[in-house]
């Protein structure tokens, strides 16, 4: 490609040069981002460096030449044009330099840089040659056309040659020959090798004398969709000839115009869009004419669909349709509901026939140029249906119905009232036949149906009468305001019917309360908590029908509290009382003239009720509260009194430590002793007064101002607190001058020792350990090093706030190791390892895969040297390595081959079921190897013997005759390595 792109280029530097008797000349380079864009796996701009180095090398050094360059500085930006070699002899190395350092970036500004170019060449005193290689459309000017016009009518001579790099879109092209057409110069495409050659012969070195102009008339071409139809206004590709040769080349317009001689021609036009190629011939005469080629006319969508008899619903089920013209079928059989065609104007038939009953339908079809929806009418479609059920039934009652019927997915058994299509209850048909089906609430004639889901379409009724349903309900003399009464019933007790209790005149679906009947009868029914007139009620679920009403009267309860004289704010008192103790019910204290308990205590846990009072002194009511409702029914005003404390903190308060605060205060649940920092109502510590006095406080880690205080829970109120001073503290922190990657630093250290304070290390400016000891450990502390050698800081960590109040900065320093393996080992083998290395505690030595991070096998090197490590069970080529337990870090390795392990065995004599088999064997004996016998269709062993017995051995048989496989079978990952078929008689 390079090579051809070269050509191309020379070529207009020899015809500049030989034509203009060698005028000043300056090559404009594409340096716009598309050039990053690649051909046979190149990027274009390394293409176009490579071309200019061979041009270069062929042209005369007496060559006045330049460079501008375009597109190489910014993005997005037309002004980024630069001469950046003045046209001159003698500039050629300067020119290769400039174009290898190009790094596209930026717009395609082609035409400005072409008009910087000219003006560089002084076009309007002397003759001047650009020379402009682009690979994309003008972005910044819109109209290069007028643009280089306007330079061809000022320049004393002035010509541009264009080359059209790995260029395809129309637009682009159209601008590239425009500039080379406007200036008198050459426009070649070069995409690849095979073009670029056949555009190269069309170009020579000197241009000929100019033949007579033979006289010629302007032509124009258009197309149209079909015959005086509209106009195709998008781009073709046109392509004139005169007696099979080609005339003007391939214009891509819509509607070109051409000059053309007398006499008869030939045209072609190409839509891009869809390939499709349409001609004409036609003769030019003198004047101007217009040439017409004509394309079909775009096909117009139709979509047929058909109804389920006349006016009936779209049918969505698939249908059998076939399309014609005249005899020819266009479309189906098609095998769906519906379909859209894309049909030229003329004259069709529709067919379609539905599956279900093999009815048919047809329709004639005029297509012209509207789109349309064509529906065509099948037979209402009714597939026979049966009912078979009982003549009558209780109303509200489930009753079986046999049916027969099409089985269509949602279809349903229903029960109406004649003459109205809306049902009452239903049942889907795929609960089976019988199926069950709830009968109406009402007594009353009604009817059966099967209803086919498709277009709801009644295909079968049955009559029914409904018979009316009993029921009665009995309650019990005395109806306690918010108690619990047993009622007893009797009725139906369909699926969700209840007992209610409510008020008269009230509707089925209102209560105050209920019971289902499923609980039984009596069932437990709530009573409302205002005393008053009611109805207990027996409901039939569906349509919440009453079907028994029974008046009564809900009489009043009372009830009393008895609180004790002393009522400590934020304590427990032990109030008396008396009240039906219905469920839930409670004991509660009420801010005097609120409606909004601050406690309380439930009943049923006993009397007196344990009520916890509120942390604020004042004027309270207690009261017996049902809780049906939320009604008071009893209650008595007090005044509960406030309560004091006070805490005594240590003279000495080192951040982060605990120390004792003695208190005094009511102690009641969950108060508390804390500390918060000055002005805040956050706690930053505590510690519950229910742990003793004095109490264990946490001090923060943040020396300053403070308060210690006694915390009531109830409110979390503060009853007392005292000012203080939290101080300072400090740490030392004395590592070891080695400290080895890996392994355990021994760090002597001074500090507070607070509560799982500890010693850690830390990766220079990082705030996450990579270990740590606790100081409770004693010192000096054992801190573990990490695996990676470099800088680090060693930090005395306070566990409160985890804050530093000591460290220094260490050097880790690179641990090494050697590992000593043989070459290669058997399968399954356990090799002997020499090794040295820190011997840190839980370092190994390890068997890896090459290229993997899992071993498959390895030992501690605390269990001696050299180290025994077991092979893998599968051969191939893998690494022994030295491991810190540290991060598992490997810190040597070395190769080896694991080879295949053979074996044999040599049954001896007849194998008896439930007898003995005695085995000859050779094989690695590793420990733990065995010899088994395992049933040829696969499984588990039925029996086997350790290699470590010596050979031969003897082999316990199965009590089963049959084919048997015998195997040698490695330890390591019970691989077996030798087998041989054993028959048991």
């Amino acid at each position: 490609m390079w090579k051809a792109l070269a050509a191309c280029v020379l070529t207009l530097f020899a015809s500049a040069a030989l034509a203009q008797e060698r005028p000043r000349a300056i090559l404009v380079m594409d340096g716009s981002g598309s050039m990053w864009g690649q051909i046979d796996g190149k990027a274009k701009i390394t293409i176009a460096q490579e071309v200019v180095g061979t041009v270069l090398g062929t042209i005369p050094d007496e060559q006045e030449l330049g460079l501008t360059l375009y597109g190489h500085r910014r993005k997005g930006d037309c002004t980024d044009i630069e001469t950046v070699v003045a046209p001159g002899t003698g500039t050629k190395p300067a020119i290769q330099s400039a174009v290898n350092s190009v790094s596209p970036k930026g717009k395609t500004p082609m035409t400005e840089a072409v008009r910087q170019a000219a003006e560089a060449l002084k076009y309007t005193e002397e003759k001047a040659t650009v020379i402009l290689v682009s690979d994309g459309i003008e972005t910044c000017d819109p109209d290069p056309c007028a643009a280089a016009a306007a330079l061809e009518q000022a320049g004393v001579d002035f010509t541009a040659h264009v080359v059209g790099f790995d260029v395809s879109e129309a637009e682009a092209l159209r601008q590239m020959q425009c500039i080379a057409d406007e200036t008198g110069g050459t426009f070649l495409k070069a995409s690849n090798a095979e073009e670029l050659a056949t555009a190269m012969v069309a170009v020579v070195d000197v241009e000929p004398e100019p033949e007579p102009v033979p006289e010629t008339y302007e032509v124009r071409f258009r197309a149209t969709a079909g015959e005086g139809g509209t106009f195709i206004s998008e781009t073709l590709a046109w392509e004139v000839t005169r007696e099979g040769s080609p005339v003007g080349g391939t214009l891509l317009e819509a509607a070109p115009t051409l000059p053309l001689e007398e006499g008869a021609y030939s045209v072609t036009a190409t839509r891009p869009s869809d390939e499709l190629t349409r001609a004409a011939d036609f003769t030019v005469r003198p004047g101007s004419q217009t040439v017409t080629v004509v394309f079909p006319a775009p096909p117009v969508r139709i979509t047929f669909q058909a109804t389920d008899g006349k006016h009936g619903r779209r049918i969505s089920e698939p249908l059998v349709w076939d399309l014609f013209r005249g005899e020819e079928q266009v479309e189906g059989p098609l095998n769906v509901d519906g379909f859209t065609a894309e049909l030229e104007a003329g004259e069709y038939r529709v067919t379609v026939m539905r599956p279900a009953d093999e009815a048919s339908a047809e329709a004639v079809v005029g297509v012209g140029k509207v789109r349309k929806t064509v529906t065509v009418e099948l037979p209402e479609f009714r597939p026979p249906a049966t009912l078979e059920a009982a003549d009558s039934a209780i109303a509200g009652s489930t009753i079986p119905v046999r049916w027969t019927g099409p089985e269509g997915q949602n279809d349903t058994v229903t029960v109406g009232t004649p003459g109205n299509g809306n049902q009452i209850n239903y049942t889907y048909i795929r609960q089976g036949s019988p199926l069950d089906l709830q009968m109406p609430p009402k007594p009353g004639t009604y009817e059966l149906r099967y209803v086919l889901s498709k277009g709801n379409k009644v295909l079968a009724t049955r009559p029914i009468e409904i018979t009316p349903v009993t029921a009665s309900v009995t309650p019990p003399e005395a109806m306690p305001a918010g108690g619990k009464v047993q009622v007893r019933w009797e009725g139906p007790d369909y699926q969700n019917d209840h007992i209610t209790i409510a008020r008269p005149g009230d509707k089925g679906n209102q209560r105050v309360a209920y019971s289902y009947t499923r609980h039984g009868s009596p069932l437990e029914l709530q009573m409302p908590a205002e005393p008053g007139s009611y109805e207990i009620r027996y409901i039939m679920n569906q349509d919440n029908t009453v079907l028994a009403a029974v008046p009564v009267e809900v009489t009043a309860v009372t009830a009393s509290v008895n609180p004790p004289e002393a009522l400590p704010a934020g304590g427990t008192v032990q109030v008396g009382w008396n009240g039906p103790d219905d469920q839930n019910d409670y004991i509660a204290i009420f801010a005097e003239g609120e409606s909004k308990y601050a406690g309380y205590s439930y009943t049923r846990n006993g009397n007196p009720a344990a009520l916890r009072l509120p942390a604020e002194p004042g004027r309270y009511r207690i009261a017996y509260v049902q809780s049906q409702g939320n009604t008071e029914l009893a209650s008595v005003d007090v005044e509960v009194t406030a309560v004091t404390a006070s805490v005594t903190p240590p003279a000495e308060l080192p951040a982060g430590g605990t120390v004792q605060v003695g208190w005094t205060g009511p102690d009641d649940r969950n108060d508390y002793i804390a500390i918060f920092p000055e002005g805040a109502d956050r706690y930053a510590g505590y510690s519950y007064t229910r742990n003793g006095n004095p109490a264990a406080l946490r001090l923060p880690a943040e020396p300053g101002r403070y308060s210690i205080a006694y915390v009531q829970d109830v409110g979390n109120t503060v009853i007392a607190s005292v000012e203080v001073e939290v101080t300072a503290v400090t740490a030392s922190l004395t590592p070891p001058a080695e400290l080895p990657m890996g392994g355990l630093a021994a760090v002597e250290w001074t500090g507070p020792d607070d509560k799982n304070d500890y010693i850690a290390v830390f990766p220079e400016g990082e705030t996450r350990y990579t270990g740590y000891a606790y100081t409770r450990n004693g010192s000096p502390a054992q801190v573990p090093l990490p695996a990676k050698p470099g800088k680090y800081r060693i930090a005395y960590v306070q566990d409160v706030g985890n804050t530093e109040i000591a460290s220094v900065v260490v050097e880790v320093t690179e641990t090494s190791a050697t590992v000593t393996p043989p070459a290669s080992g058997e399968q399954g083998a356990t090799i002997q390892v020499p090794w040295e290395g820190p011997d840190f505690r839980n370092d190994y030595i390890a068997v890896f895969p090459v290229g993997a991070d899992r071993y498959t096998g390895y030992t501690y090197t605390r269990n001696g040297n050299p180290a025994k490590v077991p092979l893998p069970s599968t051969p191939g080529d893998y690494e022994v390595a030295y491991v810190l337990d540290r991060d598992n870090t490997v810190i040597a390795r070395m190769p080896i081959t694991v080879t295949t392990a053979s074996a044999t065995l040599t049954p001896q004599g007849e194998a008896t079921a439930g007898g003995e088999l005695t085995v000859e064997w050779t094989g690695p004996d590793n420990g733990n190897d065995y010899i088994a016998l395992f049933p040829a269709q696969g499984g588990n062993y039925t029996g086997y013997t350790y290699t470590r017995k010596g050979s031969p051995l003897t082999l316990k048989l199965p009590d089963t005759p049959g084919d048997y496989l015998l195997k040698y079978v490695l330890d390591r990952d019970n691989t077996p390595i030798a087998e041989v078929p054993v028959t048991v008689k």
